[in-house]
């Protein structure tokens, strides 16, 4: 595991992304110039290296997951969306 810092397009939020050892990129945290952390993002991946959930988190625990579920055999995977806010989790399918 890895690391390193970035900016993006957003002048006043830097990035620093962590990555496992295939090069994937695991935990992304933005943070403010004065290091103030704006969100999180957590990504997981399955044993063919293929991304499968992304979690992301804003200062107050606030977000989303995504989890892509890959089709045994066909191009088509399943997308589901889990979204939390106010300690309610929300979930649909896409």
């Amino acid at each position: 595991m890895f690391c390193c810092v970035g900016t993006n397009s957003i002048p006043y939020e830097v990035t620093a992304d962590t990555f496992d050892g295939s090069g994937n990129i695991t935990n992304r945290i933005w943070h403010n110039a004065s290091g103030v952390v704006n969100r999180t993002q957590s990504l997981s991946y399955d044993a063919k290296g293929r991304l499968r959930q992304v979690t992301e988190l804003n200062t107050n625990n606030y977000g989303f997951t995504v989890l892509l579920l890959q089709a045994c055999g066909r191009e088509k995977g399943r997308r589901t969306l889990r979204g939390f806010g106010f300690g309610t989790a929300v979930t649909g399918a896409a």
